[in-house]
């Protein structure tokens, strides 16, 4: 294929190592992201060459205490922080090589036996090329989460009544529809969680050796004094950024399943499988006054639900650090040269089309792409909703309902409406409103 081809051409030495090493011969048990990357002669520091034989071996603790004495002798030894990096993920179950194998698998490089992985390009090419938690999705597989972490990261609720709307209880979402809510991001969490706590250790221990240009100053960790870059000359940026791609996309895509809304062990979104049920014509009938009532009352509880899933009052939400970290990728992509297009440019293009909605709403930030992101997540919701709506209000018109009554009640639904896509960008809230709603 004459892309791809071109695309292996404009590798860097290490991208055609990597991908030889994943797709064609395969690497052994022992390799690892430093030994394909090729050692630095690093003026006889015989730390650093113990460190790298321990990390080599598989011995991370030993590896890990070794490069702590160097680094914690000279901070800025650019090639220690970034070994401590690696030692960091490797000890989170994050193996540089495993995660860089199954990132290049996403790209349609073919393997040995002749078959493709083109999921990336499939999800870039598809009619939900937008949606980032398309993309995220088909990246999902490149991260294992285990079960006590994921009890940590899941907060389940229902039955309870929303402080917004204190008529409205959480009722739709119960049983294996349990609202999944998710907890906000900061240094307790992810020390809670082994595989949050190996990636905000690599994010630290790089952050001073990676361009100024690649840091978020919505994140807090990127404004710490920690994080202030180094004035000695760097010699390893490419290892150092490619180390910051790594960690941070990984942590998006532990944050996945969360922001996507979907409960441990269940394989249909609760939002999803409630916006089906209540759209449902067999399972909500909307044709009397008490009827509507009901339905702009589910409305608006799927309104409330979606607030507390798709935080975008607080920097601190989940939904918020995951686009932080998305941006913190592509910022990062920007400084390796060779990295396969097909991997880069679809999480590119989906986090552009989060910016460009969050333009409509004002100036692009962090809050504002927050909004545009929950806006295209719920669209298609919107969309259903809305359509439910028309039908009530046609079948109103034509009914011997009371029509002042129903009038009220349209009113009341187009109401649960306008709340749903409360600061959504204009785009999105006329491509789902009904007629009824004016």
């Amino acid at each position: 294929m004459a892309r791809v081809a071109n695309v292996r051409k404009n590798l860097t030495a290490f991208m055609i190592t990597l991908v030889t090493c994943a797709t064609f011969v395969g690497c052994g048990s022992s390799s690892n992201l430093n030994q394909v990357w090729g050692k630095e002669d690093n003026g006889g520091d015989s730390l650093l060459v113990e460190g790298q034989a321990a990390f080599d071996a598989g011995n991370y603790d030993r590896a890990e205490s070794i490069v702590r004495k160097l680094t914690e002798r000279n901070p800025d030894n650019e090639d220690a922080a970034i070994l401590l990096g690696y030692i960091h993920l490797a000890k989170g179950g994050l193996e540089p090589i495993s995660l860089s194998r199954k990132l290049i698998a996403l790209s349609p490089t073919t393997n040995g036996s002749g078959s493709s992985g083109a999921s990336l390009v499939a999800a870039a090419s598809s009619s939900a090329a937008a949606d980032a938690a398309t993309i995220l999705t088909s990246m999902s597989t490149l991260v294992n989460v285990s079960a006590a972490d994921k009890a940590m990261l899941y907060a389940h609720e229902f039955g309870k009544e929303d402080a917004d709307n204190n008529k409205v209880a959480l009722t739709l979402f119960t049983g294996s529809n349990a609202l999944v809510v998710p907890p906000l991001v900061d240094d307790t969490l992810r020390a809670k969680i082994a595989v949050l706590s190996a990636l905000n250790l690599a994010i630290k221990d790089v952050c001073r050796f990676v361009d100024s240009e690649v840091k978020i100053k919505e994140d807090s960790r990127d404004v710490a004094a920690d994080c202030t870059a180094t004035t000695v000359p760097r010699k390893s940026a490419a290892k150092a950024h490619f180390l910051w791609v790594l960690s941070h996309l990984s942590e998006a895509l532990v944050f996945q399943p969360v922001i996507l809304y979907t409960a441990p062990g269940s394989k249909t979104p609760s939002l999803t499988s409630i916006s089906t049920d209540i759209n449902d014509p067999k399972k909500t009938v909307v044709t009397t006054v008490a009827e509507f009532t009901a339905f702009a009352a589910k409305v608006l509880e799927v309104k409330n639900a979606v607030n507390k899933v798709f935080n975008t009052a607080d920097s601190g939400s989940m939904v918020q650090a995951t686009l932080q970290d998305l941006n913190s990728v592509i910022l990062g992509f920007g400084r390796l040269a060779g990295i396969p297009a097909s991997v880069q440019d679809s999480i590119t293009k989906s986090f552009a089309s989060i910016s460009s909605l969050g333009k409509e709403l004002g100036t692009v930030n962090a809050a504002t792409n927050t909004a545009g992101f929950k806006a295209q997540m719920i669209q298609e919701m919107s969309k259903s909703i809305g359509a439910q709506i028309q039908s009530a209000s046609d079948k109103a018109a034509a009914s011997g309902v009371d029509k002042t009554a129903s009038k009220a009640q349209i009113t009341a639904m187009c109401d649960s409406f306008d709340k749903l896509n409360q600061g959504a960008p204009p785009s999105l809230i006329a491509a789902a409103k009904p007629k009824a709603c004016g």
